[in-house]
């Protein structure tokens, strides 16, 4: 199976290099810091009718990768995410544009590798430990607008409003509306609430 890795940092970028190339099934067919090297290498080198596995981190600089995942699933590439983010919203938004399949970086060598191989196979891949929150919050994100999405993973990633303002270029008021919408879609009543069921707990009495 030929891979091909998308990741800006140097020594995460060498580390999965040597565990793919490690691995006799696979082929490391490049190993790219910047989303356009990967646009180029498909235009350029890659085969269309060529099974490829495109294994990337979610944010890469200051951007997130779901425009390129989105981008290379509908040309039959098989997309994965391979991230520090565990929080449920970002990994369903991933799937929404094509990815089959997300690893979290806290996952040990033998499970990446276990796990590359399962979407080598065709297989879809979701960790077992976010199934439930990850199946509930699909069935709220289908509901959200866009910008209401982001709202939510900015929640999740402990923004203020203010920064969230920042973050989205909006004034207070709209980001203070986009929050009263969150909690009317989900039923919670709090910043807090609306973490902890994004999270897959039912409530804040579960977090010790």
């Amino acid at each position: 199976m030929k891979i091909l890795l998308l990741e800006d940092h140097p020594m995460m970028l060498k580390s999965i290099t040597q565990s793919i190339s490690s691995v006799p099934e696979f082929e490391l067919v490049g190993a790219f810091s910047t989303t356009e090297e990967v646009q180029k290498y498909i235009t350029e080198v890659h085969q269309k009718k060529e099974k490829l596995l495109a294994l990337m981190d979610l944010q890469i600089g200051s951007k997130y990768s779901y425009d390129l995942i989105n981008e290379l699933s509908n040309n039959g590439i098989i997309c994965a995410v391979y991230s520090m983010y565990s929080q449920v919203p970002f990994v369903v938004k991933a799937f929404q544009n094509g990815a089959r399949g997300y690893i979290f970086k806290s996952f040990s060598e033998e499970d990446f590798i276990k796990t590359l191989k399962l979407l080598a196979q065709g297989e879809t891949f979701i960790p077992p430990e976010i199934t439930v929150a990850f199946t509930r919050t699909t069935g709220i994100f289908a509901n959200l607008t866009k910008r209401e999405q982001q709202v939510a993973e900015l929640i999740m990633m402990n923004y203020s409003n203010k920064e969230i303002s920042e973050e989205m270029n909006i004034g207070k008021r709209t980001t203070e509306n986009y929050l009263a919408r969150l909690y009317d879609k989900t039923g919670c009543a709090s910043r807090l609430e609306l973490k902890y069921y994004f999270q897959g707990k039912n409530g804040i009495t579960e977090v010790n």
